[in-house]
């Protein structure tokens, strides 16, 4: 699993969905895994669908991954909020921008519980939820997201930082 992650982190969406597919199957068989550690792994082959451009079967395992986790009665914790965002994300791709919208509102306030605003992942979903909130048309609101996302990076990273320039980029479009 470690390994399938370190293929994404490279680039090699297609291994990394191969080797995602393969500790599914492994973690099937292993009775002794526990539910949140099935689910991290589960959450990682929805986003390895996502990254071979398969939005709707990513979709489709996400809101399997979350209703489990709802149901598991499991914490709602970081990757539960990754989870959520990831899902919202894929859902701002295919044109759902209300369920984009809820998904990660939902995993704003929960990185906001989890780190505080000040934080890096906080900020990240707040960007995000920004260029939703954008896209539907609610400027003011995506604007004061966007900007509160900005000084955030902006108080970590130098102005060419991959969080950097998509805070600005994001900016930019509004």
């Amino acid at each position: 699993w470690a390994y399938a992650d370190a293929l994404g982190e490279l680039g090699r969406f297609d291994e990394y969905l191969h080797g995602m597919e393969e500790a599914r199957r492994i973690a099937a068989k292993v009775s002794s895994l526990d539910a949140s550690k099935v689910l991290i792994i589960d959450s990682s082959y929805a986003i390895a669908l996502a990254m071979v451009g398969r939005y709707r079967e990513s979709a489709d395992m996400y809101d399997t991954v979350l209703a489990r986790w709802r149901a598991a009665g499991l914490p709602r914790q970081r990757d539960y909020a990754i989870s959520l965002a990831n899902l919202g994300a894929i859902r701002y791709e295919l044109g759902d921008l209300d369920a984009a919208e809820d998904l990660l509102r939902e995993a704003v306030t929960l990185d906001h519980t989890m780190y505080g605003e000040a934080h890096p992942n906080t900020a990240v979903q707040m960007r995000m939820l920004g260029q939703v909130l954008s896209a539907r048309g609610k400027t003011e609101e995506a604007e004061s997201l966007l900007v509160a996302a900005q000084a955030v990076h902006g108080a970590m990273y130098n102005p060419a930082h991959p969080q950097s320039v998509s805070d600005a980029s994001a900016l930019g479009a509004l």
